[in-house]
């Protein structure tokens, strides 16, 4: 029976599926019926994929609900557990529980999870798609396909896994009023973005005393938008880890290479190749030394950067980190420092922010150095805390702006950057019934050239609460504030160019009913003080929505 539903799913669904690992996507428990959630993550979904960013609460934690935005998370399905489980320490996954998730919510919506997999002695093969859509306002819609295969092939002291993947994403809503800036002729502008790829991955098995420890891992992504802009790379990293004199040595090496070829339509117009290839070479060894109640961690960060008609590039970090126990698990210190070279992608860019132009500024850029120190502990046995302070220096820290020249669009530029960050989190759990997590970060930034740091948020927080009654009913609440940030539009009139973008905050419910054991309802009442607000300048995301629906397990 259900190789006869693997097989129908898989002919459903074999144009849109795509691969994703899934060691995180399960966990053991006893409970049938397992549900997934789509999570909003700050740093990898609202954010640019560089520092400064929020920090995410070190535990594990759920965030329950369905955003639907203009910018949807990018981020893959997760199973959510109605235990304490994802609070503790990840344990060895287990692979089982096939479910099947459908709903339908306001802007007409519709919500599509399954997950299958086919565990056995020797490997397992798992697949996993996930579609979110919407049809909003005016051209306020979007579409969301991503999933994947993947296969695992168990050996006595390793195991070889692949995958591939092929996500699709589409929007359709761009600028201040399209209905007001838009010709007649240019009322199509919807955006596309695809991406396909593979991995390959050889890892090693702890076995007995030995602790030595090797992984090899490949990728390779094709990222392309429908102006035709291809990005191409690939990557292959080699880890070796053994013990020297009873501590740790982690050796680590990888190449990456980076292909991007620019907009079609302007090759058609008599323009030169517009693109480049880049070649990236990176030494990262690591000594760890451990002892009775204080670590640390002595390396460095290396690389080689190659391209075409310019110098071979090199830069070297230093890396120190160190922990020290005041009170054995339940205070201790900790601090260092370190830097690295920023690999900006298209790929990157398109994710955080999918209104970016024509061809992006990909300029590679520099954590030149990043130094922190804090306390973490326990304030009781269920409730923790981290606080630590944060000094950073970038050098050509990647940055959006509104192209005034497209309206529909932003730019990517370059400046210096200082940061200093102050960041407080603290986690509460009671039994399995309740959990709670909560960061919050204060930024001052230093900007060399520009007047602010544009779109960056003086301050940002995170909250994630769930309640369990009797493994019958859970409910779920989350929610994220922006502080005021500062906007920019490339214009002519300097006094209309900056701007200040209003403090916004998106808080969420869900309620999950588990009827039987292998049946579940559940509703998400997503953006409850109905604000449309803007995570990018000018592009407001949608008011109150919500979804609701039906999750089988078998």
């Amino acid at each position: 029976m259900r190789t006869l539903l693997l097989s129908a799913l898989i002919l459903g669904f074999s144009a849109t599926i795509s691969a994703q690992s899934n060691r995180e996507l399960i966990k053991g428990g006893d409970t049938g019926i397992l549900i997934t959630q789509t999570r909003i993550e700050l740093s990898d979904a609202r954010r640019i994929p560089t520092e400064p960013k929020i920090e995410t609460p070190e535990v594990q934690h759920p965030v329950l609900s369905y955003s639907v935005s203009v910018n949807p998370a990018e981020v893959p399905a997760t199973i959510q557990l109605p235990d304490a489980e994802r609070m503790q320490k990840e344990k060895q996954p287990k692979y089982h529980h096939n479910y099947v998730k459908l709903g339908f919510g306001s802007n007409i919506s519709p919500l599509a999870d399954i997950y299958i997999t086919m565990p056995g002695e020797d490997g397992l093969l798992a697949f996993n798609y996930h579609f979110l859509g919407a049809d909003g306002p005016g051209y306020m819609d979007f579409n969301s396909h991503k999933g994947g295969i993947t296969g695992i092939k168990y050996f006595k002291k390793s195991n070889l896994e692949a995958g591939f993947h092929f996500n699709r994403r589409g929007f359709n809503y761009y600028g201040f009023d399209p209905l007001e800036y838009l010709a007649e002729e240019d009322k199509d502008i919807r955006q596309n973005y695809q991406d396909i790829g593979g991995r390959l991955a050889w890892e090693s098995k702890p076995m007995g005393r030995n602790k030595t420890y090797f992984k090899v891992h490949s990728e390779f992504y094709n990222f392309s938008d429908k102006w035709k802009q291809n990005e191409n790379w690939f990557s292959t990293t080699g880890i070796y880890q053994f013990d020297v004199l009873k501590n740790e040595l982690h050796l680590e090496a990888s190449y990456q290479l980076q292909n991007f070829v620019g907009p079609e339509s302007l090759l058609n117009q008599g323009f030169d190749t517009i693109g480049f290839t880049r070649h990236f070479i990176d030494l990262k060894p690591q000594y760890t030394i451990r002892k009775k109640n204080w670590q640390l961690t002595l390396g460095f960060i290396s690389t080689f950067t190659m391209q075409a008609d310019q110098k071979v590039k090199f830069n070297f970090n230093p890396q120190v980190e160190g922990v020290y126990e005041v009170e054995p698990n339940q205070l201790s210190v900790f601090g260092g420092f370190n830097g690295q070279l920023q690999k900006n992608s298209f790929r990157q860019f398109a994710m955080q922010n999918p209104f970016l132009s024509m061809n992006p500024d990909l300029q590679v850029n520099m954590n030149t150095f990043n130094m922190e120190a804090g306390i973490r502990g326990k304030l009781t046995g269920n409730t923790g805390f981290v606080t630590k302070v944060r000094y950073s220096r970038w050098n050509d820290l990647p940055l959006f702006v509104m192209d005034t020249n497209n309206l529909r669009s932003f730019v990517v530029i370059h400046d210096d950057m200082a940061l200093i960050q102050l960041n407080g989190q603290i986690t509460h759990q009671y039994s399995e019934k309740f959990r709670m997590a909560f960061s919050f970060n204060y930024n001052f930034y230093t900007p060399n050239i520009q007047e602010a740091a544009w779109q960056l948020p003086k301050y940002e927080g995170k909250l994630n609460m769930t309640y369990n009654m009797s493994d019958k009913i859970l409910l779920s609440f989350d929610g994220f504030v922006f502080g005021q940030r500062k906007a920019f539009r490339l214009q002519d009139d300097p006094k209309t160019q900056a701007t200040t973008v209003k403090p916004l905050g998106d808080f969420n419910l869900g309620i999950d009913y588990r009827w039987k054991k292998q049946i579940s309802a559940f509703m998400r009442l997503n953006n409850l003080m109905g604000q449309n607000y803007q995570i990018w300048y000018a592009h407001p995301t949608y008011s109150f929505n919500m979804h609701a629906g039906l999750a089988i397990g078998f």
